[in-house]
């Protein structure tokens, strides 16, 4: 997630609101060492050479205990950036917490530009401590955050409640990989609310709306669902999460990647000729908008026309066609989000209304 850029950046003393005072008076050493008195039954004692040279805790962590309190029971994933932890709360008895424990490398860039997670999840929680928004009950918050460290490096620990299976995983468990509308319906409701709340209460945007839940750093978001106006370099906001969506929607509904994979052919013309032809309009019509942009003159003619027309592709209507969609609302419903010029597509808000997502559930 990028918060606003007019939000100060103070990451390094910031506690997660709701803990905040009973942090404060933690130990704020790392896991325990051979000098603490009285470890619990189980735990582990960490040394040196446990460490990996990468700087992110080792699958040894397993029964060691963070500030006094938190005790990890088993890793549930791991990534390039980061480990996630399933964990007791030894203040709450049963009380089980996911920690991610991000990388050294990943901690050092926290309250960057690109790099602002948990800036964002603290602003998320200010704003749910005075709001009533609906979309509340779709946001991960964060419930404690502080610093380990050890012999390589500074980690940055987030706490959070425990969160189930990813989409993307549910959606490989699938005959096709396809979701059925009415299931679709459901989760973007969900979905389209929490953007909503983030956007309009938080002014913070997601980057990246994916079945994964991918994040980049360095390109904003992933490459297979970047936004045209971060493609080619251009002032960007909440738009392009709205353009995430409409990506992720169309995977969903179709089993297929939004933009199809292709062979021997540059892979940023052919991107950007995809757009045109799957939205259905000309980055010619918005030269005021985009010849600005960083990379127009890489990827696009000085009249705005495409470096190359690749005519294997078809509108938006006639692909959904193809995988068994149909619907003239649904088809709607996303090309209000998959326009060119990032004003003109709808707001969460907006969608929120749409006459796709507020449609009653079919009768059996």
């Amino acid at each position: 997630m990028s918060a606003n850029p007019s939000v100060s950046s103070s990451a390094e003393e910031t506690i997660a609101p709701s803990l905040s005072q009973e942090a404060s008076s933690l130990k704020s050493s790392s896991a325990w060492s051979p000098d603490d008195e009285e470890l619990p039954e189980g735990t582990l004692v960490i040394r040196p050479e446990d460490f990996i040279y990468h700087g992110i805790y080792p699958d040894k962590l397993e029964a060691a205990v963070f500030q006094n309190r938190y005790h990890l029971q088993r890793k549930l994933g791991q990534g390039g950036r980061c480990v996630v932890w399933l964990a007791n709360d030894a203040k709450y008895e049963d009380f089980h917490l996911s920690q991610a424990i991000l990388s050294a490398e990943e901690t050092a860039e926290q309250g960057t530009r690109n790099c602002r997670e948990r800036e964002a999840l603290q602003i998320i929680n200010d704003k749910a401590k005075i709001s009533s928004h609906d979309g509340l009950n779709y946001i991960l918050t964060m419930r404690d955050a502080f610093f380990e460290t050890d012999v390589k490096g500074r980690y940055l620990v987030m706490v959070s409640e425990v969160l189930g299976e990813s989409l993307w995983v549910r959606m490989q468990q699938r005959v096709g990989r396809v979701v059925p509308m009415e299931k679709l319906r459901f989760v973007m409701k969900q979905l389209v609310m929490a953007l909503d709340f983030i956007h309009d209460a938080c002014d913070i945007v997601h980057t990246a709306s994916t079945p994964q839940g991918d994040r980049e750093t360095s390109d904003v978001q992933p490459r297979q669902v970047r936004a045209p106006e971060v493609f080619i370099g251009c002032p960007w906001g909440t738009p392009i999460d709205i353009w995430n969506l409409g990506c992720f929607i169309f995977e969903m509904a179709s089993g297929y990647y939004f933009v199809p994979p292709m062979r021997d052919v540059d892979p940023d013309e052919y991107q950007i000729s995809f757009y045109e032809t799957i939205v259905g309009d000309k980055f010619s019509d918005y030269l005021d908008f985009y010849r600005n942009g960083k990379e127009f003159n890489k990827l696009l003619k000085s009249d705005g026309s495409v470096l190359h027309d690749f005519s294997n592709l078809e509108p938006l209507p006639q692909t959904l066609e193809m995988f068994g969609v149909d619907d003239p609302h649904f088809v709607d419903f996303m090309q209000c989000m998959l326009r060119l010029l990032p004003s003109a597509r709808h707001t969460a808000k907006q969608l929120l209304r749409h006459p796709w997502l507020v449609a009653e559930p079919e009768a059996d």
